[in-house]
């Protein structure tokens, strides 16, 4: 499996529902660009590189988020502990649009993503070149998530 994700230059996952999604991230890794039906896991970890606003999940919006709730420390924190300085620019949330989605279940909403991914692919070339190059540089492993379960669980054990 791993040859064929390492020799595709995309991979289509048309998912009418995806609990988690393990394929997109695999083809992240290996630098085949996704393209998937916005649902469940997938929706959660490919975002439209044509799409008008940026991911849900970056690290800037979680940022914004914990500044609303929290207001801003005076430690060079959010206010709940977590460091501003290691988080990615403004800019680095248009380099996580990592794929195309379409919301549709039927062909042509299928269409209309390939298409698009098609077009870029054969239309700009060194763009593509910039997308799987971001993709393969993405961390989707579970280093950043566990750590933040662990900071969690160990908020709520007050004596540790």
């Amino acid at each position: 499996a791993h040859l064929v994700y390492g020799a595709a230059d995309l991979l289509l996952v048309p998912s009418l529902w995806e609990p988690c999604g393990l394929t997109q991230m695999i083809a992240l890794r290996y630098g085949a660009v996704p393209v998937v039906r916005r649902t469940g896991g997938l929706a959660d970890t490919v975002f439209d590189l044509d799409g008008p606003e940026p991911p849900h999940n970056t690290p800037e919006a979680e940022q914004q988020m914990q500044q609303q709730q929290y207001g801003s420390g005076s430690n060079g924190t959010t206010g709940n502990g977590n460091h501003c300085n290691d988080q990615p620019s403004a800019t680095a949330a248009i380099s996580r649009r990592n794929g195309f989605t379409f919301d549709g279940a039927d062909e042509g909403s299928l269409y209309g993503a390939l298409d698009r991914a098609l077009s870029l692919y054969g239309r700009d070339p060194e763009r593509w070149r910039q997308v799987v190059s971001n993709n393969m540089r993405q961390d989707v492993s579970w280093s950043r998530s566990a750590g933040r379960y662990l900071a969690l669980y160990r908020s709520l054990i007050p004596w540790y």
